[in-house]
């Protein structure tokens, strides 16, 4: 599983407001001129750690050089993009209901929780599209869909809606395709009934003797359905905004 961070932000923190330099950034980027207005017309298009290759520790819009993730976010109408700490996100309201600290640190990591089970979903298509799928990669699957239905606020999902969290872009073009679309409908609708395998693990535990400790091996499969629900959520990793906030009480 790939490694999932967290914002953390001292919820006591005052934020200061934006310098002169951040509004001009932002206006000059945007369709308006107004920084209110203009502030609304971006949204979080991806996030990313200091692990990514296109990773930058400066921030765009204040210049803080102590970065610990990136906040890509894209202008609706001029299709502009800047590379954001979650600070300035908060502080300048840039995210859909974002009205106080609080709210802005739970929407953004909501996002981040987001991309992270989108990207668990869409790893393991490859291992749930056959015909008899290992059970722990179905079920690991349907986890990390259902996540993600759960974070987007979608209580019954259509099939296209599954299907581009899955697939994306390329959901158009896979939906006419005779096997994936009706393998996915099953895999939420009627998990239960698809058959899966599951490879059984033995060992020697009591080795002859002048004989060597032999590895684990797959003594046989055994298919059966897809067993249980439980709750994947496991944190990896933690990457908190302590810097960049130390070095705006500075600035």
């Amino acid at each position: 599983m790939r490694q999932k961070f967290i914002v953390k932000i001292d919820p006591n923190k005052k934020l200061p407001k934006p310098k002169p330099m951040s509004v001009a950034i932002i206006t000059d980027k945007s369709r308006s001129s107004n920084f209110d207005e203009a502030k609304a017309e971006w949204v979080i298009e991806s996030a990313v750690d200091e692990t990514a290759n296109d990773f930058t520790n400066v921030c765009d819009l204040c210049h803080n050089p102590h970065l610990k993730c990136n906040f890509i976010i894209r202008n609706l109408h001029t299709g502009e993009r800047l590379r954001v700490g979650s600070s300035c996100i908060i502080r300048f309201g840039l995210v859909k209901g974002n009205v106080d600290l609080e709210s802005g640190v739970r929407i953004i990591n909501n996002f981040v929780d987001e991309q992270h089970y989108t990207y668990e979903a869409r790893i393991r298509l490859g291992e749930v599209m056959v015909l008899m799928p290992e059970a722990k990669e179905l079920k690991n699957f349907y986890e990390a869909l259902k996540k993600v239905v759960e974070l987007k606020g979608i209580k019954e999902p259509t099939l296209d809606q599954l299907g581009e969290i899955c697939y994306g872009d390329k959901w158009e073009e896979v939906k006419k395709r005779p096997f994936e679309p009706y393998r996915l409908y099953d895999i939420w609708h009627k998990p239960g009934t698809i058959q899966t395998r599951k490879s059984k693990v033995s060992r020697v535990s009591s080795p002859k003797e002048g004989s060597t400790w032999t590895r684990r091996s797959k003594s046989k499969v055994v298919y059966n359905p897809l067993s249980g629900r439980s709750n994947i959520y496991n944190t990896e990793k933690f990457v908190t905004d302590t810097k960049e906030n130390e070095q705006e009480e500075r600035n």
